[in-house]
């Protein structure tokens, strides 16, 4: 499994961590690629981390009702 520990405790779920801070090469891109595509066939969920947005952005989001802070 490509899962990552996630930064802070996780109760809820065993889920894998996509950190999109890699994302600044290609090697990082195809490792994220890899680990997102095993992620949606083990779970379907994951968890994004360094993805840039504040957590009121992410709450002000269509989608932030879904989402909840660490």
């Amino acid at each position: 499994s490509n899962s990552l520990v996630a930064p802070y405790p996780v109760d809820f779920a065993d889920l894998t961590v996509i950190d999109l801070s890699k994302g600044d090469t290609l090697a990082g891109r195809t490792a994220l690629g890899a680990q997102l595509r095993d992620a949606m066939r083990e779970h379907g969920f994951f968890y994004v981390v360094n993805h840039g947005l504040t957590s009121a952005q992410v709450r002000a989001s269509p989608m932030g009702c879904t989402f909840a802070d660490p």
